[in-house]
């Protein structure tokens, strides 16, 4: 099961990962983005899951790899003091993703968010091939590469969520405003929207925090391919949502 959740900024995307029932691995890519978590969960380096599983059987794991590649001032004009670190964080990612999907212990997979996702894999790229600024070659395996870390989590037999921030863009050729995942490439989000059976949006009106289950005007690429019949807002609750008993928010 696969799930995107699209939305601003504080609109409960992180919030929302407490309701998760099971062992719950998160890869952080959101700086500070787990501050909101209110279940208990070991915060553990980059690269070392596999060792945490055989030694632990913890709720929740919190992955920062953020805090490995943290911007650095590079002494070489025009180079970002990201490159270097951004590969090693790269390369610690795709061993943990590899590890808590085949690990039977591992309930639900969190990308949080895709926007630092596709930040690490593209400064990745750029730090082994050498340059400081990306070309049409960079762009294009950087692409590739981010559609086949989403296509094979997305695939996995356990639980996948990807929290995405919004982006305001226009058809060309409709003159329509659309809101799509904040991410890098014309056709990639939707390329990424079209992986997953299940898109929310995340908003929330007074007290109340919610998920739009259903095709607005501005939001084309949200819906569920899995759950027939979902209320038009639902509370943000995954257990219930898998469970088949998404409650519906009546107020707007």
């Amino acid at each position: 099961m696969n799930v995107a959740i699209i939305g601003d900024s504080k609109t409960g995307k992180t919030y929302s990962l407490n309701t998760l029932v099971g062992c719950t691995v998160i890869f952080n890519l959101d700086p500070g983005g787990y501050n909101s978590l209110r279940r208990n969960y070991d915060r553990i380096e980059p690269g070392t899951l596999e060792a945490t599983l055989k030694e632990q059987h913890p709720e929740c794991i919190v992955i920062d790899y953020c805090a490995t590649i943290a911007p650095t001032i590079s002494d070489t004009p025009g180079r970002s003091g990201r490159r270097a670190p951004a590969e090693k964080a790269y390369k610690a990612l795709i061993a943990d993703i590899n590890v808590a999907i085949m690990a039977d212990s591992v309930a639900n997979l969190v990308v949080d968010g895709l926007t630092g996702l596709g930040e690490l894999v593209l400064n990745a790229i750029l730090a082994l091939n050498k340059r400081d600024k990306a070309i049409y070659e960079d762009w294009g395996q950087a692409i590739d590469k981010l559609l086949e870390i989403v296509s094979v989590c997305a695939s996995a037999c356990s639980t996948f969520v990807m929290l995405c921030h919004l982006q305001t863009d226009k058809d060309e050729i409709t003159g329509r405003i659309k809101e799509t995942p904040l991410v890098y490439g014309k056709q990639l989000p939707n390329k990424l929207m079209a992986l997953f059976d299940n898109v929310f949006a995340a908003g929330y009106a007074g007290t109340s925090f919610f998920w739009v289950t259903k095709p607005q005007p501005l939001m084309q690429t949200i819906g569920s391919r899995q759950f027939d019949n979902l209320p038009e807002r639902i509370h943000q609750n995954f257990a219930d949502l898998f469970g088949g008993k998404a409650r519906a928010i009546t107020s707007k």
